[in-house]
């Protein structure tokens, strides 16, 4: 709540916010014989965890404090767990095949549709299956490795959308071809 001690009826000019904040901004309320205005506030991580820091610059019509800088800060849990956290193949040889599962757990209980599961590399598969006594799913990820010695970093996105925006599971994943 932004509140002035103007006669004049507190007004927001402008809001500038940085990205990844959305808000909604009430205006007209008297509380306390003082003009106020409700901004409330929406946060979207991105999926990414960890600090969040962000600034809000509000503009008024109050002459006294006509810009009002509102820090926000937050630390974003995940409610998905990835075991274990990256896909780690290790040294391989060229021409073979090597499979690793990975289970992802949603911690609210409810487990969402996955809508598309990608990787930027031709030669990595993957197969989704439901786990049966958790909520999650078990990623099945095969690995065909080329003749040529190379170094494979890739991230496997997972989307999925419960009633929000599409969001992304990524799971960071690692080769190296040599041969023998």
């Amino acid at each position: 709540i932004i509140s002035a001690d103007t006669k004049n009826k507190l007004q927001i000019e402008k809001i500038e916010v940085s990205e990844g904040i959305s808000y909604t901004v009430k205006q007209g309320d008297v509380i306390n014989n003082k003009n106020v205005v409700k901004l409330t506030l929406g946060i979207n991580s991105g999926g990414k965890t960890g600090s969040y820091k962000k600034n809000i610059f509000v503009y008024t019509n109050d002459s006294r404090n006509s810009v009002i800088e509102i820090p926000v800060t937050g630390e974003v849990i995940s409610s998905v767990k990835v075991f274990p956290p990256r896909v780690f193949f290790g040294s391989v040889e060229p021409n073979t095949t090597h499979d690793l599962q990975v289970k992802i757990i949603f911690q609210s209980g409810e487990v969402p549709k996955l809508s598309d599961i990608t990787s930027d590399m031709k030669n990595i598969q993957t197969k989704l299956s439901s786990l049966e006594n958790e909520s999650g799913y078990l990623l099945n990820v095969k690995l065909k490795t080329a003749e040529k010695e190379i170094t494979i970093k890739d991230n496997i996105k997972i989307f999925y959308n419960n009633g929000r925006d599409r969001e992304v599971i990524e799971i960071p994943l690692y080769a190296k071809v040599s041969g023998k």
